[in-house]
């Protein structure tokens, strides 16, 4: 039977770690498993859907200010870039100058990059969302995954790999008077644990949160 516990504790002493809590490792496994099963909870994923899209819709409304700003700041830019150039020209090339000429024109660069960003933005923005219909596919995807999770394997493993996305969850010991174990608390992303389009073409991602604790008698 496998266990959970400071490997330091256990190889090194009290000196060393002074957590000696151990737990079974079916138990820690289990808490885990039903935590996340929880956050996939059909009321949860229609909620995470809603505010996703109304992220969407908000930059949708803010970038054409944001597009307008950005305009008129390149306008700035280039007009003193111009300036400078041609004080260059007339042999007036000093070390500020060119300094100052050599910064701008990053800021040139800076701003070109936030448009073209913008417009990625303004790209994906226009393709129209149905709620019910996307909120109905994760919800049924998130069935499925349940499924999973319960049947556990290999593909339980390839879930939890999409759904963490390489992070480590962090598991801190508690001792109560008639139990001790330990508390975790992970994030991940819907994307990982349901689809690799989870948001289709407006690349949606919303954020997947869990926590819970697995305990056993002191």
């Amino acid at each position: 039977m496998a266990f959970y516990g400071c490997a330091y504790h256990q190889k090194r002493g009290q000196a060393v770690c002074t957590n000696d809590v151990v737990i079974r490792q079916d138990r820690l496994d289990a808490a885990f498993l039903d935590a996340l099963a929880g956050a996939l909870d059909e009321r949860l994923i229609a909620r995470a859907v809603t505010k996703a899209l109304d992220r969407v819709q908000q930059r949708g409304k803010e970038s054409p200010d944001r597009r307008a700003a950005l305009l008129r700041e390149r306008d700035v830019i280039v007009a003193g870039i111009r300036h400078l150039l041609d004080a260059v020209k007339q042999g007036r090339a000093t070390e500020t100058l060119l300094t100052e000429l050599a910064m701008q024109e990053e800021r040139a660069k800076g701003v070109a990059r936030q448009l073209a960003e913008l417009e990625q933005q303004h790209r994906a923005n226009v393709v129209p969302l149905d709620r019910t219909r996307l909120a109905a596919r994760l919800q049924a995807l998130g069935r499925d995954v349940r499924s999973l999770l319960a049947a556990g394997g290999p593909e339980t493993r390839r879930v939890l790999q999409r759904v963490l996305n390489g992070r480590r969850v962090a598991c801190a010991p508690f001792r109560e008077p008639d139990c001790r174990g330990y508390h975790f608390h992970a994030t991940g992303t819907y994307a990982g644990a349901l689809s690799n389009d989870i948001g289709g073409p407006n690349g949606i991602f919303t954020s997947l949160e869990f926590w819970a604790h697995a305990s056993t008698a002191a």
